[in-house]
């Protein structure tokens, strides 16, 4: 893929998706990011990132989006070893008592179309998780059907 101004880099991921939405300007200007020329490019894994850990996430992000009337959607690999899903399950807990969230439908089996069980999904108001069986912690590679 030569599109001017991309750097394909792979490093840890095939990000090629989030390489292209960030990097072309077709895209960046919708999502008010800098042009290429006025800032760096977008790429993974940075080793220059100056990052500090929020103890609080996205945690707190969450309530507002849902109040904004949009529709959110957690998912996590039940087979991710970084980020276990008994650990996204406590914080939903959480979320649900601190802004009184109900369940809107309990955990459960979803299936694909061919009736395969691919994982358990959880509806709270306002928000869905869902499980996806046999990923990791990178989802989209690991199970992008």
């Amino acid at each position: 893929m030569n599109k001017p101004g991309l750097k394909h880099t792979l490093r840890c991921s095939d990000s090629i998706g989030s390489l292209l939405l960030f990097n072309l300007n077709e895209n960046r200007a919708p999502l008010h990011i800098k042009q290429e020329n006025d800032t760096l490019q977008w790429t993974t894994c940075s080793d220059t990132l100056d990052y500090t850990i929020n103890p609080e996430g996205s945690y707190y992000l969450y309530n507002g989006l849902i109040k904004a009337g949009l529709k959110v959607l957690v998912y996590s690999g039940d087979a991710d070893a970084m980020v276990p899903i008994t650990g996204t399950k406590f914080w939903l807990r959480e979320f649900m008592e601190e802004y009184k969230r109900p369940v809107k439908r309990p955990w459960r089996p979803w299936v694909t179309h061919n009736q395969n069980v691919s994982g358990m999904v959880w509806e709270i108001e306002g928000l869905t998780f869902a499980s996806i069986r046999g990923a990791g912690h990178m989802v989209p590679t690991d199970k992008p059907e």
